[in-house]
């Protein structure tokens, strides 16, 4: 949604993936409803950390996709 210019990324993500990413543990904001969101991380965020988002992120998608 904007450019990347701090531990902050704002993202269009639809509401099913939305839900099935909190379903697996991960918490957003919802910034701009319905699929506006921001994702925030600490400044010592681990590659392996971001992976795992990632990781969950197409797992959710190929269960939510037909």
């Amino acid at each position: 949604m904007h450019p990347v210019e701090a531990n902050g990324v704002f993202v269009h993500l639809p509401a099913k993936l939305q839900q099935g990413l909190r379903d697996k543990g991960w918490k957003f904001y919802t910034f701009v409803p319905p699929t506006g969101c921001r994702l925030m991380c600490a400044w010592d965020t681990t590659r392996e950390t971001i992976d795992a988002l990632l990781s969950d992120a197409r797992d959710v998608v190929a269960a939510i996709t037909p």
